[in-house]
């Protein structure tokens, strides 16, 4: 049964908000371009991606005004007036301080709301997102394509290829996506709200976000182009950076949906899930461990220690014999912008961070347990 739905008041707008799992970290998940958060548990992958969050955190999410459940507006505002909705739904959820998870057009709301409001922000983590609008699209007939879309086919879910891909063929995913789009916006709502995002250009802020800090973006992915993730991690001070194959845009899409899960959960918790599966098969998962790999510190075990499988390609017996030949190593940090391994690439020497520290070693940044 899905979470009750609440609305938290920010200024004269309802805000709708869902509040889900018992977990001791508080962590709000900043929705995308829309959302309906009440049809986000009709996926059962979704679903699925949701329930791995709250099986350690304490999750709030909500629908930002003019989308989804929240009040309809005359004007769609801009992202210090979300800043306000996000910070009133965290007051209503009794939240004074969270990690915040911001995807895809939710990533530039959360990035500012790391740098104007520290002390309510813990961590931050942005999947498949960007500073800049071009990074989606980045002409003005690539939005106005777009834009003619929203026009004459919004509601079908005809827009499915151009953020997942892989399920562009599968009938159950279309119709679901369908509904998403017209629980999410009406498609006057939808082309005012991707007008106003055509604004959206945070690069500024960047450099004053002092929070420890966590970009995934997929290297082929079909709406947000690599370079914006790349872009963060290069600008935002500390930043850790992951970047995986594939071409979905959608984080619980894709072969490695667990694995974005596992990143998140290990930078947020400095742990991992159990290992379900660590048998080699067409497309092999590497096995994946929490424990301390030798000679590390005892401190690299510590809440907010991040340490992760170097992301390989997967791809037949080559996958296999990389897993069996890596078996020993089960965990090493994630690599600053600088040395980052993307799909295909060698494995990189390790070479110092920016605070002069091995990447090899325990990354620096790491979040307080006391901030839970």
């Amino acid at each position: 049964m899905q979470p009750v739905t609440r609305y938290a008041k920010s200024g004269d707008m309802h805000i709708a908000y869902q509040v889900f799992g018992e977990g001791p970290l508080n962590l709000v998940l900043a929705p995308p371009f829309v959302s309906n958060i009440e049809n986000y548990w009709d996926e059962p992958d979704f679903s699925r991606w949701l329930l791995r969050l709250a099986s350690y955190a304490r999750v709030v999410m909500l629908d930002k005004r003019g989308t989804g459940m929240s009040d309809r507006v005359s004007e769609l505002p801009g992202l210090d007036e979300r800043i306000d909705d996000l910070r009133a739904v965290m007051d209503a959820a009794g939240m004074e301080q969270a990690a915040l998870l911001g995807m895809s057009e939710g990533g530039p709301l959360t990035a500012l709301f790391a740098a104007t409001n520290p002390e309510r922000c813990r961590a931050l983590v942005l999947y498949g997102t960007f500073a800049r609008f071009a990074s989606w699209l980045p002409t003005e007939e690539a939005l106005a394509e777009f834009l003619g879309y929203i026009d004459q086919a919004w509601g079908t879910g005809g827009s499915l290829p151009l953020f997942a891909p892989t399920r562009a063929n599968d009938p159950s995913f279309q119709r679901w996506w369908g509904r998403f789009e017209r629980l999410g916006a009406s498609p006057a709502a939808a082309s005012a709200l991707m007008r106003m995002n055509s604004q959206i250009d945070i690069s500024g802020i960047l450099p004053t976000i002092r929070v420890p800090t966590l970009v995934i973006h997929r290297t082929e992915d079909v709406t947000i182009n690599v370079e914006g993730g790349r872009y963060l991690a290069e600008h935002i001070p500390g930043a850790r950076y992951l970047e995986l194959p594939g071409t979905d845009h959608i984080p619980f899409v894709g072969d490695n949906a667990d694995e974005i899960a596992d990143a998140i959960e290990e930078f947020l918790t400095g742990a991992r899930a159990p290992v379900r599966s660590t048998g080699c098969s067409p497309r092999c998962s590497l096995p994946i461990s929490s424990a301390r790999p030798s000679g590390l510190p005892r401190s690299a075990t510590a809440v907010g220690a991040i340490f992760s499988i170097i992301i390989t390609p997967r791809s037949g017996a080559t996958s296999c014999a990389f897993a069996a030949m890596r078996s020993n190593q089960l965990a090493t940090a994630f690599l600053p912008p600088s040395t980052v391994r993307r799909a295909g690439s060698a494995a990189p020497a390790p070479l110092p961070t920016r605070s002069g520290r091995s990447a090899s070693k325990c990354v620096p940044g790491s979040i307080p347990a006391s901030a839970k």
